[in-house]
């Protein structure tokens, strides 16, 4: 048998209101300075989503030049909640400032023995050393595949870009490869 609690009101002991409904459906909250601000506001606006959101992919396989750090050229959303994601780049909007989480992974067609390739991350057109990942090949021809994750503390128009790095020539295997980043709640 099912059970339901019907209440308007939820408050914690000093009698501060931590959740009510308007009756509706709607459920508000007034939440202290660091969880979304203070005053009645939908859960929604609380900062109680992992949004702004998204995650991109190729269309198809991406050519790596030798020793350039070439943009990737990420031209298929999965998803993008925000649509903060636009020429190959996420950039942060108005408003949605604070820590982000970002996981990029590729697969590199081709890495010879002593040849390697790095993943990296732009923030505003500057590497990253965080994201930076580096890896060497082992035998002739073998292929590679790697990923990185970071947190980065972005403000307004901050902007993300992804780069390869490798010092032979070789290709993004499109299956393989995808960037997603998504806003931490709090």
């Amino acid at each position: 048998m099912a059970s339901t609690i019907q209440v308007d009101k939820i408050q914690d002991t000093g009698g501060n209101t931590i959740l009510q409904s308007d009756g509706s459906g709607t459920a508000t909250t007034t939440l202290p300075v660091g969880f979304g601000g203070t005053g009645a506001t939908t859960l929604a606006g609380a900062g109680l989503a992992n949004t702004p959101a998204f995650r991109v992919t190729l269309s198809g396989d991406q050519s790596i030049s030798s020793e350039t750090a070439t943009k990737v050229t990420w031209d298929t959303e999965s998803f993008d909640t925000d649509n903060a994601f636009a020429s190959n780049k996420f950039t942060v909007p108005a408003g949605e400032g604070g820590k982000y989480f970002f996981f990029h992974k590729i697969f590199y067609d081709d890495v010879d023995d002593g040849e390697y390739v790095q993943l990296r991350l732009y923030k505003n057109g500057s590497e990253q050393n965080i994201f930076r990942s580096q890896r060497y090949g082992s035998k002739a021809t073998a292929n590679m595949y790697m990923q990185a994750s970071a947190v980065l503390t972005l403000v307004a128009t901050d902007y993300i870009e992804t780069y390869v790095y490798a010092n032979a020539a070789g290709d993004l295997n499109s299956l393989y490869c995808t960037l997603t980043g998504y806003k931490l709640i709090g």
